[in-house]
Formats: structure tokens, C-alpha cells, sequence
């Protein structure tokens, strides 16, 4: 009935994998939920074929693809076909050799930041630095004014921010119940969104409603931060336009 689920997504399968590899080799098959077949590779050839150079032609299933569209929406990471393609094409502007050179200022700008802000901490008299939070929220602002030419973080002193925690958490949270992605390819026939919703909203699970949360947080910070570009570019408020960085060179830019 389920498998190799339970071995699959166990915390420590790590034994049970290695088990795998040494028994049966680079590319072997596992059994899934309600009889469906699984391929385990680890061949790097396979890999690089079926994440890089062929990757168009295989799909991620639709878990992995109905798993990021509940968590993060439409997006690249969540379409195929042409749609992804044509997301895809808008995104390679961004990432482009000319713009990320004309970048570097910003990035070295950041990277000073950070030192200034760890050399305070230590002046202070701090005995130990979270530098796994520092570069975290780093990370974020490298993204925020490079891509979304938005200041999330002043990198000035230890602080939290509802949009950084909420980035920090989703993945580890997403790995608590990587199980339900057994299911969620059936999340769709279950009615309008807003029914779904109510469906979600009583599921008695402390992870899956942590989830919910932090998609929730993510979505209304984005959503503010596109409104308020949306507003900068109509009636020209300096005090907005002064917030954003990078303009006219990140993605906000090219939507």
C-alpha cells in the first residue's frame, strides 16, 4: 500500500539509501504510494542528463509541481511549458553578465555592511555570533536590492524581520511533512480555492499550519512590496522611490 514511503522520508534514511546504492547500484526502483514506481539515480552522468542538459524533457511530477504552486504560487519553479519558458526568458535579463556586473556595487556595498555591522557586535563585547542569521539575512538582501530593488534589512544590528524568518523557515518546515506530498497531487479536485482553504485551515497538524503561515507572511510581504512599486512608478513619491535600489534593473523593473 505505501511502499518504500516510510524508509523514503524517514529523518535517517540515510541508512537505508546507502543500503540501496550497495545492493542494486547507481540507478535502482523503489515502490511509492499505491503501487506507483520511483527511480532512485545518483549516477552523476543520469543527473546531469535529467537536471542539465536534457532537462526540458523530464518532468518533476506533479507533487513537486503542485507542491510549489500551493507554497509559493505560478511561478518558475512551478510551471512547465511554455509557460515556464516564457517566465524563464524574462528572468535571464536579470541574471545576464551586463547586469550582474553593473550589480557588483550594490553586492560589495552589502558585503561591507555585514562587516561593519559583525565588527560592532564584537566591539560590544559579544562572546558568540549567530553567522548562520547574519548570513541568512545577507543572503536575503542580496536578493531583495539586486533582484527585487527592495531594503529589507539595514544590516546595522541584530534584528528580525517578519519577511527574513518566515524565508528561513520554509524549507525546513516544507521537510517536516515532505509525506504530504504523497497527497497533493489530489489537493486540486478538491474544490475552488477558498474551499480548499477552509479544508486546509482544519487540518490538525501544528507543521502543516506553520506552513500555511509562512506562505501566508511571504505572499503579503510581496504583495506590499509590488504594491508599493506599483505606486512609486504611478505618482512618482520620492520617499518611496528612494526606499527601492537598483532601479531599474531588477525584476520589479521588468514586470
Amino acid at each position: 500500500f505505501i511502499g518504500n514511503v516510510m524508509e523514503l522520508f524517514n529523518h535517517q534514511n540515510h541508512v537505508f539509501l546507502q543500503h540501496v546504492v550497495n545492493m542494486y547500484g547507481p540507478v535502482s526502483k523503489f515502490h511509492g504510494f499505491l503501487g506507483v514506481r520511483w527511480l532512485h539515480v545518483y549516477n552523476p552522468r543520469a543527473l546531469h542528463s535529467l537536471l542539465v542538459k536534457d532537462a526540458d524533457s523530464y518532468g518533476r511530477g506533479d507533487a513537486g509541481n503542485t507542491a510549489s504552486e500551493l507554497t509559493l504560487g505560478p511561478g518558475l519553479f512551478a510551471t512547465i511549458g511554455t509557460p515556464h519558458r516564457k517566465q524563464r526568458k524574462l528572468l535571464n535579463l536579470v541574471f545576464s553578465a551586463v547586469h550582474m556586473h553593473n550589480m557588483t556595487p550594490f553586492l560589495h556595498e552589502i558585503a561591507s555592511k555585514l562587516q561593519e555591522a559583525i565588527k560592532i557586535c564584537i566591539a560590544s563585547g559579544a562572546k558568540e555570533l549567530d553567522i548562520a542569521g547574519w548570513m541568512g539575512r545577507t543572503t536575503l538582501e542580496l536578493i531583495g536590492q539586486g533582484g527585487l530593488e527592495y531594503l529589507f534589512d539595514l544590516l546595522m544590528e541584530e534584528t528580525s524581520n517578519e519577511y527574513t524568518e518566515a524565508v528561513k523557515a520554509l524549507v525546513p518546515t516544507l521537510n517536516a511533512i515532505e509525506w504530504t506530498r504523497l497527497f497533493l497531487p489530489y489537493v486540486k479536485y478538491l474544490g475552488p480555492i477558498w474551499l480548499r482553504r477552509k479544508i486546509l485551515d482544519m487540518v490538525p497538524n501544528a507543521k502543516v499550519q506553520r506552513l500555511k503561515n509562512i506562505t501566508d507572511i511571504m505572499y503579503k510581504c510581496l504583495v506590499e512590496i509590488y504594491t508599493e512599486r506599483k505606486v512609486a512608478a504611478a505618482c512618482g513619491d520620492e520617499s518611496l522611490i528612494l526606499k527601492r535600489v537598483g532601479v531599474g534593473k531588477g525584476i520589479m523593473s521588468i514586470m
